[in-house]
């Protein structure tokens, strides 16, 4: 016999009815022969003949594993020339992404049902095999197989090949795994010395059997295989009326170029073995011709297959190349010679068959390179990327695509797409277009945090992240939904909701929380409706309502919720009506009232209070100024924005933290600039911005707080930045909005 050809083919019994191509031969279903009738009188008296089923499983396109090139275009071969020279009733394809598991054993499990004891199964799979290193046990990769040894998704274990054979009601099972490390699932026969007779094939198509056909034991095979070659040669050239596994065997190993140890045995642990054996019928048919493609070097794709024979002077149609591709080349038609030099056909039309096959090889020819775009989910927790299946040249235009797998990410909204996962490079939205370049394109799914979603991180002891623990948080967690703004505390949280419900969480040892209890939470309870707007200071909170009033909760000792009192409050009491804003500093608030008047309760031992006096405590409100547009309290001190953009202060500076030049206390208002546009007072620093976009800073510099360059504290106001829209200062730090 000549040599043969081979690749990492592996052929199993798995069959699958989703995505399964039924693929009766038109060529001889109307014969009146099948199986063991076509010499009925040598054999007269055997078992009734069954049906003949064949199933091809082939991947050369995997989802995770490296691609094959020629499991598809082979079980393509040998499914052609079984078909048209033998007796098969009926075929049965999976092919690339129609082979997964879920596949495979959907059709087993359907052919299991559907086989009756007098039939005959012909099982062949094209693919990859892997070894398990740990238990040695081979398996079958499909194409939904996954690399990770430990999960083994889409593998399909020797063991469970067994089973699946000693499975089927059939009365022989032919399986030929052309793959690596197959040799487990047979028990070893190195050939027979019998007399193959027609008593022979009489007695071995009555009994049961379940042979195993392999191209090597426990090791791998190449991709290109001398196995397979001789085994479809040796179909392709056979005279004879039956075959047999054993005259196969016999054949191949005979082989020159064969760089594996083919095996035929029985299947391990089968009981459905009864010394019979599987057999194939030679059709007694007239020669005629048939056209077969090839690739010609193509990269992707398979050959078309034309099924047709031909008798000399018949037409046929030249076949389309389908999914046929080669990188950086487009397809221009068939030739009669692989260097294109023989006879040029186009698809489509039609050739005349003279007295021999017809050979057509796929014409290449090189085009301009053309560029894809890739799109990554970057991060999503669920859903699919889009996947963009043209081809553009450099300048083309490209349309970005939508969110058509429905991505999603935990807390995040999808806001279009980006040229880098950090989000920094190019954005584009859904349905925008941009102009090819000269390289590929890849766009990253751009995530953003809902508007009004309230998260939290840091320092958790008592509750005050809300999350419902007590666990410090490194990394932002969600608390809540549909928030309108945030007021933060020494150690407690007020959250103002878009229905004006006001809800709080963390330490309560003063009733700051205002629930009614001295209780710390983990989780935000809700306190009071209908407010406008919340400050919190150390531990207390000053709560203002829509309607005006000014009501207040938590630690009272200088009486710095003004209710004139120094009981702590752990339900909020109210204070004052015509409220405009409030501002709570340490242990003092600043009251904003409707009129412009300004009013100040609480301690008052550095003057921060603005009434003229020191170390007086204040349990009600007194009337500081008229006028005033804004305030905002710090630890010890006050700045008050006047409506004509005045800047005015009071209280301690000992920093300078005043800003009028000097490091001494004021207890009534002094003036510090002109053109103010708003003011932040920290513990003990001040930011202050101007009309004109420009930020100043006075007092303490120990960690850099007022951002000029130094350490040094500043008395005077220092020129920060310019194109500033809003700042804030912090107990050690300041938070600028360019």
């Amino acid at each position: 016999m000549p040599a043969y050809k081979k690749k990492l083919v592996i052929f199993i019994f798995l069959i699958t009815i989703v995505a399964v191509v039924w693929c009766p031969s038109s060529a001889y279903a109307q014969t009146d022969y099948r199986g063991l009738d076509v010499v009925a009188a040598p054999i007269a008296g055997s078992e009734a003949v069954g049906k003949q089923y064949a199933v091809f499983i082939a991947i050369d396109r995997y989802k995770e594993w490296p691609p094959l090139k020629n499991a598809v275009p082979d079980a393509e071969r040998m499914r052609t020339v079984l078909e048209k020279r033998y007796y098969i009733d009926q075929v049965f394809t999976l092919y690339d992404e129609a082979a997964t598991k879920e596949a495979v054993m959907k059709l087993f499990e359907n052919l299991t049902n559907e086989l009756r004891p007098e039939d005959s199964l012909f099982v062949f799979y094209a693919g990859h095999g892997v070894m398990d290193p740990l238990t040695r046990i081979g398996s079958w990769i499909l194409q939904d197989g996954g690399t990770n040894r430990y999960e083994q998704k889409g593998w399909l274990d020797n063991p469970k090949i067994r089973s699946l054979l000693s499975t089927i009601r059939s009365r022989h099972v032919l399986l030929v795994s052309d793959s690596c490390f197959s040799g487990d699932i047979l028990n070893i026969e190195r050939g027979s010395q019998i007399e193959i007779t027609d008593e022979y094939f009489k007695k071995a198509y009555a009994r049961r059997s379940r042979q195993v056909l392999t191209s090597g034991a426990s090791e791998t095979v190449p991709d290109e295989s001398a196995f397979t070659r001789s085994l479809i040669r040796f179909f392709e050239e056979n005279t004879k009326p039956y075959l047999d596994p054993i005259m196969l065997f016999n054949e191949i190993r005979l082989t020159q170029d064969l760089t594996t140890s083919p095996l035929l045995g029985t299947l391990k642990d089968s009981d459905s073995q009864e010394g019979g054996s599987f057999i194939f019928f030679l059709k007694q048919q007239p020669m005629q011709a048939k056209v077969q493609y090839y690739p010609n070097g193509a990269t992707m794709g398979a050959v078309p297959v034309d099924g047709g024979l031909y008798s000399p002077g018949a037409t046929a149609k030249v076949l389309s190349p389908g999914s046929l591709s080669k990188s950086g080349y487009e397809f221009a038609g068939w030739n009669t010679k692989p260097d294109g030099t023989g006879t040029d056909v186009a698809a489509g039309n039609y050739l005349t068959i003279k007295d021999a096959d017809v050979r057509l090889y796929a014409r290449w020819v090189p085009v301009a390179k053309q560029y894809r775009v890739f799109y990554f989910s970057n991060g999503a927790t669920s859903g699919a990327v889009p996947v963009a299946s043209n081809n553009y040249l450099e300048g083309d235009t490209v349309t970005v695509l939508g969110n058509t797998g429905s991505l999603s990410k935990t807390g995040y909204s999808f806001a279009g797409w980006n040229t880098k996962s950090d989000g920094s490079g190019t954005s584009y939205q859904v349905g925008s277009t941009f102009k090819m370049g000269s390289s590929n394109v890849s766009l990253y799914a751009k995530w953003t945090i809902p508007s009004g979603s309230l998260w939290a991180i840091g320092y958790n002891k008592y509750g005050q992240l809300g999350d419902g623990t007590n666990i410090n948080k490194e990394a932002p967690v969600k608390v809540m939904e549909n928030v309108q703004s945030v007021s933060v505390g020494y150690n407690h949280t007020m959250i103002l909701k878009s229905d004006g419900s006001l809800w709080a969480t963390g330490y309560n040892g003063y009733g700051q929380l205002g629930d009614g209890t001295n209780s710390n939470r983990s989780t935000p309870v809700k306190v009071m409706k209908n407010v406008q707007s919340v400050s919190v200071a150390h531990y207390h909170t000053m709560i203002l309502k829509s309607d005006g009033s000014l009501w207040a909760t938590g630690y009272n000792s200088y009486g710095q919720l003004g209710d004139g009192t120094k009981i702590d409050r752990s339900t909020p009491v109210k204070v004052m009506e015509n409220v405009q804003s409030v501002s709570a500093g340490y242990c003092h608030t600043m009251i904003l009232k409707n009129d412009g008047s300004l009013w100040a309760t609480g301690y008052n031992g550095s003057g921060q209070l603005g009434d003229g006096t020191n170390n007086i405590i204040r349990l009600t409100a007194v009337k500081v100024m008229e006028n005033v547009h804004s305030v905002s309290a710090g630890g010890y001190h006050t700045m008050i924005l006047k409506n004509d953009g005045s800047l005015w202060a009071t209280g301690r500076n000992d920093y300078g933290q005043l800003g009028d030049g000097t490091n001494s206390s004021r207890s009534t208002p002094i003036k510090v600039m002109e053109n103010v546009q708003s003011v932040s007072a920290g513990e003990y620093h001040t930011m202050i911005l101007k009309n004109d976009g420009s930020l100043w800073a006075t007092g303490n510099n120990s960690f850099g707080e007022l951002g000029d360059g130094t350490n040094n504290s500043k008395s005077t106001p220092v020129k920060v930045m310019e194109n500033v829209q809003s700042v804030s200062a912090g107990y050690n730090h300041t938070m600028i909005l360019h």
